[in-house]
């Protein structure tokens, strides 16, 4: 579409920026001023196909008000933007903002907001100030109340209820749950209703939030839960030309030609999903991608590993960590028409 800025009045020359996402090449296109108008075109072009493969960019935390149905059509035309196929956005009470904010006009199925292609969802974060942040992500109503242990003030004091609770209630309503923000310590809680089979993800990422330890801990036990993550409130001021506003940290989920909520959360349970700031992530263990299962045998095998890490920007790292150490590892490192692909082919040994 069509976007007009004016120029100060002594502007001689200028940039134009223009980010989609992550799938396309960001383009950046320089100006001068040689009348009253200058015209610029900016065309996109997708570098990766990794939505062609059926996987779809999501981001399951963001705090805004929609209190009318009539402007989701402002909302799906920012996710159209900023390429993104499913966003929840999530009530929440206090600590931010005084009294509950980020309201939706109605919740489960009834609050939903769609263009065909792309599909808004509303739920809640559940915080406590003791044990922790919480997204409950479609649920069909909100679970009160919302914020407890002072954080909304004195009106719930207690640290009540326990989020195991909370998350059954979640499930009864047709919902998911999963602790927010990397489950920061001394929020043990997280850990607890993990083991008990309570939470259905674990947030890991946030706009300037990274946080694996007690993800990765638990997946070591034995816990294994999907990753997810989201751009919470998107006013962190350090953010480059190039990243979204909203998913500026985003999972993509793979749901194929699925647009609905409840395929997308078949899609999160069955583990088909990677986090990401910016980079495409291909991983296979003999053959089998995220989600499936290898079978080896009691005494353990060797296993052949498949990785790519893909970006037009610059790469750092490339990494492939086993019960919480980094495997030795020889990395391709290839430039490929302006992206830089990353490769880890080798076997490793498993055992118990």
């Amino acid at each position: 579409g069509e976007v007009e800025v004016p120029l100060p009045p002594d502007a001689r020359s200028g940039v134009v920026q223009v980010a989609k996402g992550f799938d396309y090449w960001p383009v950046e296109i320089p100006f001068t001023v040689s009348g009253t108008t200058v015209r610029v075109t900016a065309t996109l072009r997708r570098w990766t196909d990794v939505q062609q493969r059926g996987w779809l960019p999501a981001d399951e935390h963001l705090h805004y008000a929609r209190l009318d149905p009539a402007h989701d059509e402002d909302w799906l035309t920012m996710m159209a933007a900023d390429d993104l196929a499913h966003a929840h956005f999530l009530v929440a009470k206090g600590v931010n903002l005084p009294g509950v904010w980020a309201g939706q006009f109605a919740y489960g199925k009834d609050g939903e907001g769609t263009d065909g292609r792309r599909l808004i969802r509303p739920g809640e974060e559940f915080r406590d100030s003791e044990q922790g942040h919480i997204n409950l992500l479609g649920i069909s109503k909100v679970i009160p109340p919302i914020s407890t242990g002072g954080l909304a003030g004195r009106a719930m004091p207690y640290n009540s209820p326990p989020f195991y609770d909370v998350f059954q209630r979640t499930r009864e309503l047709g919902g998911i749950g999963g602790p927010a923000h990397g489950a920061p310590m001394p929020y043990h809680t997280a850990v607890a209703n993990t083991v008990l089979g309570a939470v259905d993800f674990f947030e890991i990422g946030n706009t300037n939030v990274y946080r694996t330890d007690i993800w990765y801990r638990l997946m070591n036990c034995g816990y294994i839960t999907p990753p997810a993550a989201g751009t919470d409130l998107p006013n962190f001021p350090f953010r480059d030309p190039w990243q979204p506003f909203l998913g500026e940290i985003r999972m993509y989920v793979r749901v194929g030609e699925h647009r609905d909520f409840e395929s997308w959360k078949q899609a999160l349970a069955r583990g088909e999903v990677f986090v990401t700031s910016g980079p495409i992530v291909q991983f296979t263990v003999n053959g089998v991608g995220p989600g499936g299962i290898v079978r080896l045998p009691a005494e353990g095998n060797e296993v052949e590993l498949q990785t790519e890490l893909a970006s037009p920007r610059p790469l750092q790292t490339l990494e492939i960590v086993q019960n919480g150490q980094v495997v030795p590892s020889d990395i391709r490192r290839a430039t490929d028409e302006g992206i830089h692909r990353w490769q880890i082919r080798q076997r490793v040994r498993i055992q118990k």
